[in-house]
C-alpha cells in the first residue's frame, strides 16, 4: 500500500476526515469506527441477514466490504463476543449465537422507570470521584479510543435510613457531569436522567448483564460484608439512540441483600 494511501486508510478508521486531514476526536459526538461497524453487524444479526447459527463471513471479505483493516474488524467482532452475539472456535470460525430479535412473539421485562424507582428509594453515597482517560482494557469495555475522557464516581447505595449499604457502585460518565454530580452528595436520582439532563441526549436503550461473583476483601469491607461470600456484579450500559455509549455501570450486591425479579409481558399480544 503506498504511503497516501495509508494515510487515507488512517484517516478513515480515525472516524474524522477533513480537507486538511485527521483531526483529534475528544467529544463524545463521534463515532469510532469500529463500534459503527459492530452496530452494523448487530442490526445484520438481529433482522436475520446473519441467521443464528450461521458463520460470519471471512475476515478479507468483511474487511474488504467494509474497507476497513483486519484490525478495526477484529474490535468490532471482539464488541460482539461481549454481547454475547458471536463465539469464536479455533478451526471452526465465528459463529452467530443470537436468536432472531424480530421473531413473531416479543416479550419486554422492565422499563426505564424502574431503574428511576430503584434510584429514587436510596442513597448513593460517593467516597471517591476523578477525571479518568480510558486506556487499555478500560478503553476496550467503555467501547471509545485510548484517552478519551471520562468521569468516574464510586460509592456505596444503601436504602434510605438502612444501617449498612446494600451495594457497592462505580460508574463511568461523560465529563460535562462532573461539576454537576461533585455537588450531589448523596445522589438520589438516576444518574441517567442526569446524563440527559446535561447532554441533552436520550437514553434510548440500557443492557443489564448480572453474573454470579465472589466478594474480594476490599470490596467485603466496603459493604460490611465477609470477603468469600457469593454475590451478584450487574453491568449496565446505557446507549443514544445512534448505539453511542454514555454511560456504563457496575453494582456488586451480597448475595442475601438483593434479589432480582423479572416479569415478562408478550407486546405483540
Amino acid at each position: 500500500m503506498s504511503s497516501d494511501a495509508a494515510r487515507k486508510r488512517k484517516r478513515r478508521e480515525s472516524g474524522v476526515e477533513t480537507a486538511t486531514g485527521p483531526v483529534q476526536d475528544n467529544s463524545f459526538a463521534r463515532t469510532p469506527l469500529y463500534l459503527a461497524l459492530a452496530h452494523d453487524l448487530e442490526g445484520r444479526i438481529r433482522d436475520g441477514r446473519l441467521p443464528l447459527g450461521s458463520l460470519l463471513p471471512p475476515e478479507p471479505d468483511l474487511a474488504a466490504e467494509f474497507g476497513v483493516s483486519r484490525h478495526t474488524l477484529r474490535q468490532a467482532i471482539q464488541r460482539l463476543r461481549r454481547l454475547g452475539l458471536v463465539s469464536a472456535k479455533k478451526g471452526v470460525g465465528t459463529t452467530i449465537c443470537e436468536a432472531d430479535a424480530s421473531s413473531a412473539r416479543r416479550f419486554v421485562s422492565a422499563s426505564r422507570a424502574d431503574l428511576s424507582e430503584q434510584a429514587e428509594g436510596t442513597d448513593f453515597t460517593i467516597f471517591e470521584s476523578a477525571s479518568v482517560r480510558a486506556r487499555g482494557s478500560l478503553a476496550s469495555e467503555l467501547a471509545c479510543r485510548p484517552g478519551r475522557e471520562w468521569f468516574t464516581l464510586k460509592g456505596t447505595r444503601s436504602e434510605i435510613g438502612a444501617d449498612r449499604p446494600m451495594a457497592l457502585d462505580e460508574v463511568y460518565v461523560d465529563p460535562r457531569l462532573a461539576e454537576t454530580l461533585k455537588a450531589m452528595n448523596p445522589i438520589r436520582q438516576a444518574i441517567f436522567r442526569l446524563v440527559e439532563e446535561v447532554t441533552g441526549e436520550r437514553i434510548a436503550e440500557i443492557r443489564q448483564t448480572i453474573r454470579p461473583v465472589i466478594l474480594d476483601r476490599p470490596t467485603a469491607e466496603v459493604l460490611n460484608a465477609q470477603a468469600g461470600e457469593p454475590a451478584l456484579k450487574i453491568t449496565r450500559a446505557y446507549f443514544s439512540p445512534s448505539g453511542r455509549l454514555l454511560e456504563l455501570s457496575y453494582q456488586t450486591l451480597p448475595a442475601d441483600r438483593f434479589a432480582y425479579t423479572t416479569v415478562l409481558r408478550d407486546v405483540t399480544a
